[in-house]
C-alpha cells in the first residue's frame, strides 16, 4: 500500500512530505521533503498518489474538535458561564486515551493553536480529494478497500509508544532518529538515501514517523476505539498511535 506522511502546519514551508510503501511488512520511504509554497502541498502530493488504486494519507494534525464545544459554544452569550469542565469543552476523548495509554498529552485542539494546523490539514485534503477527482475518507479499519483515506496521527505518541518504559532522555530529535534506526535494524524499515539526507530537518522527520504510525495502524498494533466510543470518536476524530511497548 502506498502511504504518505504529512508533518501538518499552517505554513507550507514547514510541511513535512513522505512517500512510502508498505508490502509484507515492510515500510519503504522512497521520498521526503519539506513542502514549498507554489505549488500548494496537494498539488506536491497529487503525482504521489493520483493513479494509487489504494493509498492512506497520515496526518499529525487533529481531524475534529471535541463534541461538546460546538454544543456548548452555540447556546453561549457573552458574560455567561460556560457551565462545563474546562477537560470537556477543549479536550477530546482519544486524547485522554493518549494520555493513560502512554503518558503523552496530546496538544488541545478545542484550546492551543493546533486548531489552526487542523483547519489547514481538514483544508489539504479537501483541495486533494478535488485535484484528483476521488473521496478522501477517514479510516476506521485497517481493513481497507481500494481508494484513498486519511488518519490522525502523532509522531511524538508514536516515539513514546515505542519506547514504553525504557523512554531514553535528550533531546527528542535524536531520539526519534535512535527509533529509525531500531527499526530498520529491525527490517520493518528501509530509507532510501535521499530520505537519509533529509530527515536531518525536524519537519521531515516527522513525517516519515507519520508512515511508521502508518504502518502500525494498518498492521493492526494501533489502539482501536471501544465499540460504544465508536459513535463520539466520528465526531471528535481519532489518534491512531501504536499500543505502548512494555
Amino acid at each position: 500500500m502506498l502511504i504518505v506522511g504529512v508533518d501538518c502546519a499552517t505554513k507550507a514551508t514547514k510541511t513535512g512530505l513522505s512517500l512510502a510503501e508498505h508490502d509484507d511488512g515492510v515500510l519503504t520511504v522512497s521520498e521526503c521533503r519539506l513542502g514549498t509554497k507554489e505549488p500548494s502541498v496537494a498539488q506536491q502530493i497529487l503525482p504521489w498518489i493520483k493513479k494509487a488504486d489504494l493509498a492512506l494519507l497520515a496526518l499529525d494534525s487533529p481531524l475534529g474538535w471535541p463534541a461538546a464545544m460546538g454544543a456548548v459554544l452555540a447556546q453561549h452569550s457573552a458574560g455567561d458561564p460556560v457551565g462545563i469542565d474546562p477537560n470537556e469543552l477543549f479536550r477530546r476523548h482519544t486524547d485522554e486515551v493518549v494520555k493513560e495509554a502512554i503518558g503523552k498529552n496530546p496538544l488541545e485542539v478545542g484550546a492551543d493553536r493546533i486548531a489552526r494546523t487542523a483547519v489547514s490539514a481538514l483544508g489539504l485534503i479537501d483541495e486533494l480529494a478535488l485535484l484528483c477527482g476521488r473521496k478522501i475518507a477517514l479510516a476506521w479499519t485497517e481493513e481497507l478497500d481500494s481508494g484513498i483515506y486519511s488518519i490522525e496521527v502523532y509522531p511524538a505518541g508514536t516515539l513514546s509508544s515505542y519506547e514504553g518504559d525504557l523512554a531514553r532522555p535528550g533531546d527528542v530529535g535524536v531520539r526519534k532518529k535512535a527509533l529509525l534506526e531500531e527499526i530498520i535494524r529491525e527490517g520493518r524499515l528501509r530509507l532510501r538515501p535521499e530520505p537519509l539526507k533529509a530527515i536531518e530537518n525536524e519537519h521531515v522527520l516527522d513525517s516519515v514517523l507519520c508512515t511508521v504510525a502508518a504502518m502500525d495502524f494498518l498492521e493492526g498494533k494501533a489502539i482501536h476505539p471501544k465499540p460504544d466510543e465508536k459513535a463520539r470518536v466520528r465526531k471528535e476524530g481519532w489518534i491512531w498511535v501504536r499500543s505502548p511497548r512494555r
